[in-house]
């Protein structure tokens, strides 16, 4: 089960005292993380209160005067402890599952290993694909005719076919994790991305630059998809579309659920 290990803090905090690493997260599955955190530590760290007491001194300059007739200019200081304190709150932001992450210890994913539910952390490259804008696009390639100038009809056809298939299949933002030949798959949730999939395909089309990490849950795909008995009932039909479903991702090494995706910044 993967038995090469590496330890996220080599990305989080291993470095000299005088600099600054910081990561910057791509994507995260925070109700997934907050789940992970409260079952390790009881609950959900939301913020930290620090209180911070404060000293206050006076000084009063000041006239005495002596019974021979002279005046005498004299300096009164006192200190004092003041008993208000100040308190200020924090919230743990991001720190809290980048601590997770260096408390878990994670495997180092390992594509010659076989996989259930296996927690883990891969370094690679990324590609993503927006199959929800695909969807809608498919048809307007077909049905524009300068486009669509050089394809047959048959192709048009497929087109129109393939962007209703993904409309039926509420379409997901697709990711695709490379390192050489050797592929993991799965699907991004867009309210969890720090940055708009349409701002990332601008700026980088489909593959992002530079590697990156990538903590999820890991499981080996079956290696055979088998094809279930059509019969009339309800449950053969929706069997029927989760196989069909499955083998359009069936090239994939792993499955992979992505929980954070992140890389190290360069300062």
């Amino acid at each position: 089960m993967g038995e090469s290990k590496q330890n996220p803090s080599k990305v989080f905090g291993e470095i000299p005292a005088n600099n600054i690493q910081l990561v910057d997260f791509l994507y995260l599955d925070i109700p997934r993380l907050d789940s992970y955190i409260s079952q390790i530590q009881n609950g959900t760290l939301r913020s930290v209160s620090k209180t911070i007491g404060t000293n206050q001194g006076s000084s009063v300059l000041g006239t005495v005067g002596v019974n021979i007739g002279m005046n005498a200019n004299v300096n009164y200081k006192s200190n004092e402890t003041s008993t208000e304190n100040a308190t200020e709150n924090y919230d743990p932001f991001h720190s809290r599952f980048i601590e997770l992450f260096n408390a878990l210890n994670l495997n180092n994913i390992d594509f010659n290993s076989q996989y259930v539910g296996q927690l883990g952390i891969l370094k690679s490259s990324v590609t993503i694909r927006d199959l929800k804008d695909m969807a809608s696009v498919l048809p307007v390639l077909a049905d524009n005719k300068v486009l669509s100038a050089e394809l047959t009809k048959d192709t048009k056809s497929q087109l129109k076919a393939m962007g209703q298939l993904f409309n039926a299949l509420n379409p997901a933002i697709d990711i695709t994790l490379y390192t050489g030949e050797k592929v993991a798959s799965g699907t991004l949730k867009r309210e969890y991305l720090s940055v708009s999939i349409t701002d990332l395909i601008k700026n980088y089309g489909n593959s992002l630059p530079g590697e990156w990490f990538t903590i999820g849950i890991f499981d080996t795909p079956s290696s055979s998809i088998a094809t279930p008995a059509v019969d009339q009932s309800i449950e053969s039909v929706v069997d029927m579309y989760s196989s069909t479903v499955n083998s359009i991702y069936a090239s994939a090494d792993l499955r992979v659920t992505p929980i954070a995706v992140f890389r190290a910044l360069t300062l």
